[in-house]
């Protein structure tokens, strides 16, 4: 092996040092303020030389862009494992049925039990009823107006009750 260096030698060394050096002098030298706004585009950085664990918390919220349209729907996901069947619901006591009254064409008519709950069948329409109050006495008959827009409910005591066009003229229920 020889000892002293050759002309070729020294020349490499120094080049690969100036090489070197070189690149580790701009990126200590050059920073974001030697820059000017949009000279720099995607195509000027080498691919894989910008680490995104160094851009975190540095980058900035632009605008946000208009929303895009729907995309197709998605596949139906696997069946769900079956729930806890619960507890019933519960079931009102039964009652009687306390009257009926038919409509003036005969294509329906209203049921009313002795709490007041009205059921309309055909094309008779149901107008509301009492069946969300407790009352002091059973209902025991149902009324119809004669244009099938109302009706009149009376409790044992002589109570009136009056829904939908039926108009109340008073009652002798305490």
């Amino acid at each position: 092996m020889r000892k002293r260096l050759s002309y070729s030698n020294v020349m490499a060394t120094l080049a690969i040092f100036v090489a070197l050096g070189g690149t580790s002098y701009a990126a200590i030298t050059i920073t974001g303020k030697n820059v000017k706004n949009g000279s720099l585009t995607g195509a000027d950085i080498k691919k894989h030389s910008v680490q995104l664990n160094r851009l975190i918390g540095r980058l900035t919220a632009g605008a946000r862009g208009p929303m895009g349209d729907t995309g197709p729907k998605g596949d139906t996901g696997l069946q769900g494992p079956k729930g806890d069947p619960g507890q019933a619901a519960p079931v009102a006591a039964p009652t009687s049925i306390a009257g009926i009254a038919a409509t003036s064409d005969n294509g329906g008519y209203w049921l009313v039990d002795q709490r007041g709950a009205v059921h309309a069948f055909g094309n008779a329409t149901f107008e509301g009823d009492l069946s969300a109050i407790t009352l002091k006495a059973p209902i025991v008959a149902i009324a119809a107006t004669s244009d099938d827009k109302g009706y009149w409910l009376v409790d044992q005591q002589g109570g009136v009750f009056a829904f939908g066009d039926a108009p109340f003229a008073g009652s002798v229920g305490g």
